[in-house]
């Protein structure tokens, strides 16, 4: 980690982005093997965690039983030192690649290249995330000559799809803390609100909240007043379905949990806490299409129940699963287990169980990010490797063979 004496390192920083596998048993861009990029299958789980299902191939109890993961298609996305982060659009037409400095659209039907769309001071990227027809990216400021020392300044870029024409272009100033930048990033699901995830210098954490078609910041949502360390961050934000919620994950250091907001009003209206958070907190977080449930990764996976607001299921150990993406239909949720390295692993589970519905291995570069199709037949993981081309790996979502 950079010190705030002078300019960080872009390499280093890389290394620091969001979903980056900070302090997860070593995995990191480092970590990952410079191998040809290849997939194959095993129906065997190396997840002994809590909150597994069976062993012996039987469906889980809830649900859908019975999926399983064939490849079918790999994408070269582009060269790049950082982890690519994906995402599809609301109508499944467009898959969005973040690189280090810009995000790629193709074409999700032919896998072909379609444009480019870059802010104008990106360091690097660090999140994206579609609402209806529009896209927003969270990325890191370069520090500038007149201020050095800033090295978290913040920004996210929205752009019409459509039009390609970026429709807004906001600012989170620098916290005086290193590297964080805007960690993670949310759209309403009205696309009226775009909300990030940062560090604070007063607190645990801040969640920026701003008005898309003026521009105008709305609040900050500071979590843990007088409570955080250099470590510390919120690092993970949610719209609830309806838009009346919004959720931030954050930690640093085993204190970490789930702060809920009232978007009628920004106050707080729950914390779910979690005993020991990991070394980097709540850095996923989605809410089922109804709203009911809320699943969150930190090294491990939580499932919660919003109205009760209690934790009904937890999986796995410290510093294992780093990645998630829930079914569009809310029944299931894709986890990837190990990172950018050759043991990693790629498993669907049940909700709200967590029991392993089918597990395979992810290739020998891992999978550093997951999303699912809209449709829920296809998911999608991102690879990269040292001196080579980042890789998309496409998935087809079926029910077994009987």
């Amino acid at each position: 980690m950079s010190d705030h004496s002078g300019a960080a390192d872009p390499r280093q920083a890389g290394r620091m982005r969001r979903r980056a596998f900070l302090a997860a048993g070593g995995l990191g861009a480092a970590a990952a093997v410079a191998v040809p990029v290849g997939i194959w299958l095993s129906s065997g789980s190396t997840d002994e965690g809590a909150g597994s299902g069976p062993k012996d191939g039987k469906p889980a109890s809830d649900g859908p039983a019975g999926l399983e993961l064939a490849p079918t298609a790999t994408i070269e996305v582009g060269a790049t030192d950082l982890f690519p982060r994906i995402t599809y659009s609301p109508d499944g037409k467009i898959l969005a690649v973040a690189l280090k400095t810009s995000v790629t659209l193709w074409d999700a039907a032919s896998r072909a290249e379609i444009t480019t769309l870059a802010p104008k001071d990106a360091m690097f990227t660090q999140d994206l995330v579609f609402a209806g027809g529009l896209l927003a990216l969270g990325y890191l400021k370069p520090p500038t000559l007149e201020n050095r020392v800033a090295s978290d300044v913040g920004g996210i870029a929205v752009w019409d799809v459509a039009t390609r024409k970026e429709v807004a272009a906001v600012t989170s100033p620098s916290e005086g803390l290193p590297l964080e930048g805007m960690s993670a990033v949310a759209l309403s699901p009205d696309g009226r609100l775009v909300a990030g995830a940062r560090n604070a210098g007063d607190g645990i954490g801040k969640v920026p909240v701003w008005d898309v078609r003026s521009g105008a910041h709305v609040k900050d949502l500071l979590v843990g007043a007088g409570e955080g360390t250099r470590l510390s961050s919120v690092r993970s934000v949610a719209f609830s379905p309806d838009g009346k919620m919004l959720a931030a994950g954050y930690g640093g250091g085993p204190k970490g949990g789930v702060i809920l907001f009232d978007t009628s009003t920004w106050s707080q209206i729950a914390t779910l806490p979690l005993d020991n958070a990991g070394a980097l907190g709540v850095i996923d977080l989605a809410f089922t299409p109804d709203g009911k449930t809320l699943v969150g990764a930190f090294g491990r996976i939580a499932v919660w129940d919003v109205a009760s607001r209690k934790l009904t299921a937890t999986l796995g150990t410290e510093d294992e699963h780093y990645q998630m993406a829930m079914s569009p239909d809310g029944s299931f949720i894709a986890t990837s287990r190990g990172g950018p390295t050759p043991n990693g692993v790629i498993t669907l589970r049940a909700l709200p169980s967590l029991k392993e519905i089918t597990s395979v291995p992810a290739g020998p570069n891992g999978a550093t990010h997951i999303t699912f199709h809209p449709d829920g037949h296809t998911l999608a993981t991102s690879a990269s490797a040292p001196e080579a081309y980042s890789t998309v790996q496409l998935w087809n979502v079926k029910r077994r063979a009987t």
